[in-house]
């Protein structure tokens, strides 16, 4: 049970990190957000940040998915309201969302192992 608990906490603290460093990420951009600043947005040690990230690059590549992730279901909500009339341009416009999503997914977007 307690297992259970601090499981679910962890996950918690990492996706409360994750939201903060989207927010910082679309405030700052990219250069200018550091792990300080993700670290004081979501109301947590830095030590915790590198806990549960190996890098800045790492945080940063979740917080860029799941914008994307965000974006794309977003406009699939869009197009799921589309007049009739305008099917082939929302099924194109799928297809393109559909191959952004597989960018984000893909071997470029995944973080680098560390190595020691």
């Amino acid at each position: 049970m307690a297992q259970h608990t601090r499981t679910a906490q962890k996950h918690t603290t990492r996706q409360s990190i994750v939201d903060a460093a989207v927010e910082c990420l679309t405030v700052s951009g990219y250069s200018a957000v550091r792990t300080r600043q993700i670290a004081k947005a979501a109301g947590v040690a830095q030590g915790t940040v590198t806990y549960h990230f190996d890098s800045r690059d790492a945080l940063l590549i979740e917080a860029a998915t799941q914008i994307i992730d965000r974006q794309l279901a977003f406009s699939l909500e869009l197009l799921s309201n589309t007049r009739p009339g305008r099917t082939q341009q929302a099924t194109r416009t799928d297809r393109n969302h559909t191959r952004a999503a597989d960018l984000s997914t893909g071997p470029r977007m995944q973080p680098v192992a560390a190595t020691s």
